[in-house]
């Protein structure tokens, strides 16, 4: 049954199987010594380099072109977290990637380049097709789409792109609305790997999580990256799609995600740009709205920190 399966998948993709290794993970002192093998180097483009910009040494197997300046501080080399991907942004990005494919839209992943690229591939020649009008397929036939034949919850087919939504709105469609739109519009096969998706994100996003099911949910999201891979075509996997393996691992090292996105700050730096009244000097302005309301309020911040 396990060859039968593997055959299966395999057609779907260039006919051979994938048993390389996932990437490797390096420790401590590995990084260490890989950024003492830097070469120094001179801020800017120095006359030494006659003002062309050093490029990347081939021959030198690194995983850095330069030592970051925040190794100067004393702690910097032993954070096991040296950055935070922040999941307010991941998750609209993701949503709107997602969003706009299904919809057909003109942000839409599914162009001519996607279906020139499985073409190119040798890969799901179901989904090949020739030349299209303005760049873009003008029937959509694609299983994974709201088709204007099962988009019946739109009041017209000529205009599906999406305005005026904000990270908040798409947080909210992603964990709340789109599951149950998915499970009334899509067959059961296309609509699973999405709401296990967005499950993921919802289960990511708890005040509280337990090691054991990051751990789980580490290999669940590789599961249902793979089940995306099926459907939709290679242009879909952009960088932002990509940080979503990452975010269980660093909700280990960082703890959990509410205390480190970026909705309370999104929110404050909207009060700020409340207080400017003269745009010639934006930073006065703010300074003196802050202070004259922190004189009358003096914890108006709270609510938003």
């Amino acid at each position: 049954m396990t060859g039968m399966l593997l055959e299966r998948r395999s057609l779907e993709f260039n006919g051979e199987i994938e048993d390389g290794d996932p990437p490797r993970k390096f420790d401590w002192d590995q990084i260490q010594a890989q950024l003492a093998r830097l070469p120094m180097r001179v801020k800017g483009k120095h006359p030494s380099y006659r003002g062309v910009k050093i490029k990347h040494n081939v021959h030198v197997k690194l995983n850095w072109t330069k030592l970051s300046i925040f190794y100067e501080l004393e702690y910097w080399s032993f954070l096991t977290l040296k950055h935070n991907l922040d999941i307010m942004h991941i998750g609209k990005n993701v949503m709107e990637v997602i969003l706009n494919t299904l919809l057909i839209n003109d942000k839409s992943k599914d162009i001519a380049k996607a279906r020139q690229d499985l073409k190119r591939l040798g890969i799901r020649s179901g989904l090949w097709f020739g030349q299209t009008k303005n760049g873009k397929c003008s029937k959509p036939q694609a299983a994974y789409s709201f088709t204007p034949e099962n988009r019946k919850f739109f009041l017209t087919d000529n205009d599906t792109n999406i305005m005026g939504l904000k990270s908040h709105d798409f947080h909210v469609m992603m964990q709340r609305l789109l599951p149950y739109e998915l499970q009334q519009y899509l067959p059961d096969e296309v609509a699973k790997p999405i709401i296990e998706l967005c499950s993921f994100f919802k289960q990511i996003c708890f005040a509280t999580l337990m090691e054991d099911d990051m751990l789980k949910a580490q290999i669940k999201v590789v599961d249902i990256l793979c089940n995306l891979e099926l459907m939709y075509p290679p242009a879909f996997f952009d960088i932002m799609i990509h940080l979503v393996i990452h975010l269980p691992l660093e909700a280990l090292e960082g703890g959990p995600i509410r205390p480190r996105w970026m909705f309370p700050f999104e929110r404050f730096m909207k009060k700020l740009k409340g207080y400017v009244r003269n745009k010639a000097k934006p930073e006065g302005s703010i300074t003196e709205g802050y202070v004259a309301e922190e004189v009358i309020r003096p914890n108006h911040t709270l609510k938003y920190i």
